[in-house]
């Protein structure tokens, strides 16, 4: 029978944490989702044409809040409240968002400047190019 000793079994178990931290965990042989970018046309979207506009469209069958910060800025949201899962709105004239449930707001980063929520809303990467808006999701 082969003994391994103390410094050979840290040895071999480093290498292998080292092996698992090197590739990305896969569970059940499942390949890690692969996001794709979505676009929209602007011309689609008349509450983005200039800034301080704001909607909510539907990517995959998945709402998506879009607002137009500034001229080549957009930010995009999960319309859910953090706090207690109620669907967000947009405030145009105080450029927050709010959740109707428990008067909680949101700034325009995401992060819950007022109520009860502690946590950012779920964000997108978004981006204008090209007369469209590109959503990664």
């Amino acid at each position: 029978m082969n003994e391994i000793s103390r410094k050979g079994f840290f040895a071999v178990l480093g290498g292998g944490l080292a092996l698992m931290l090197m590739k990305p965990l896969r569970v059940f042989g499942a390949e890690p989702a692969k996001k794709k970018a979505l676009a929209v046309p602007l011309s689609t979207l008349p509450e983005l044409a200039t800034p301080g506009g704001g909607t909510i469209v539907k990517l995959k069958d998945i709402p998506v809040m879009l607002i137009r910060v500034d001229e080549k800025t957009v930010v995009a949201y999960k319309p859910v409240c953090t706090h207690d899962k109620c669907a967000v709105q947009y405030n145009a004239t105080d450029k927050n968002i709010v959740c109707p449930c428990h008067q909680a707001k949101f700034d325009l980063t995401g992060k819950p400047i007022m109520g009860p929520p502690t946590i950012p809303l779920e964000s997108y990467k978004a981006i204008i190019r090209d007369d469209k808006v590109l959503v990664v999701m």
